[in-house]
């Protein structure tokens, strides 16, 4: 085949919006400078590396990344994420376990599951500087094959539900808050259930806080009608603790299972 043979083909993958231009990893059509027609499919095959399970597909969107999971392309032009049966892996959103903080991803990928209903798929351990925070909403995030480590100077390791008067009624499977340096002189607390409704939380665990979960709406909040199933604390001076604050209030909650291990204090 000729060079203007192989421009010709190269072109017709480019233009033809039945199928998709196929890049490695994420970074490598970031980079491309391949001006690619509004509504043509794209598909990386891993994300930071070939093959690493974070790949994904995507549609040529016009107008700036409106989340990092969706990453700008040349010419005025960004990838919008496609979800997979309406889930999507955390991995997508640039978490890395080898970063010392994924506040940032987490955030907006917390955004685009709230945004969308979607499932949030989270594997692998990834490390932050600053509380962990589950907007509210109606979505569900998967973390039954990762887990979520801070450092010492977090008091409060996740937070479930803002304040006002939305709330979190989702769903969370596999909740795991490691805190790696116990600070002994520090009151804290690993998962704290803030303003949450209907909610379900399956499998959470708690570790070296010394308040493994912490119930505590605050001002006209509420923490009602949510079923915890076989919650783990370690390590900690208090397993459960409830206190509405103000005029918050906490009724029609359910524990089922679980165990407490008490070992500071």
């Amino acid at each position: 085949v000729s060079e203007v043979g192989v421009q010709i083909q190269q072109a017709d993958i480019i233009n033809d919006l039945s199928q998709a231009y196929i890049f490695d990893t994420r970074a490598e059509m970031q980079t491309n400078t391949i001006v690619f027609p509004v509504g043509k499919k794209l598909k990386t095959n891993g994300g930071r590396f070939v093959n690493d399970g974070y790949g994904a597909s995507y549609i040529v969107s016009t107008g700036p990344s409106p989340n990092l999971g969706s990453p700008d392309l040349t010419d005025g032009l960004h990838a919008e994420l496609q979800s997979e049966g309406g889930a999507f892996s955390f991995g997508q959103f640039g978490g890395d376990t080898s970063l010392p903080d994924n506040t940032d991803s987490w955030n907006s990928a917390i955004i685009y599951a709230k945004e969308n209903n979607y499932k949030m798929i989270v594997c692998g351990d990834y490390s932050f500087t600053q509380t962990v925070h589950f907007m509210s909403g109606d979505y569900t995030v998967d973390m039954t094959g990762g887990s979520i480590i801070t450092g010492g100077s977090v008091v409060n390791g996740v937070t479930i539900g803002d304040t006002g008067d939305s709330t979190f009624n989702g769903k969370i499977f596999g909740l795991n808050v490691r805190k790696l340096t116990i600070n002994s002189g520090l009151t804290d607390y690993g998962i704290v259930y803030r303003n949450m409704a209907e909610a379900y939380i399956e499998n959470p665990y708690s570790e070296n806080f010394d308040t493994s979960f912490y119930v505590s709406p605050g001002l006209s909040e509420r923490v009602a009608y949510v079923t915890t199933v076989n919650a783990k604390g370690f390590n900690h001076v208090f397993g459960i603790w409830f206190e509405p604050k103000q005029t918050g209030y906490s009724n029609e909650n359910t524990f089922i299972g679980g165990r407490m291990h008490v070992s500071l204090g």
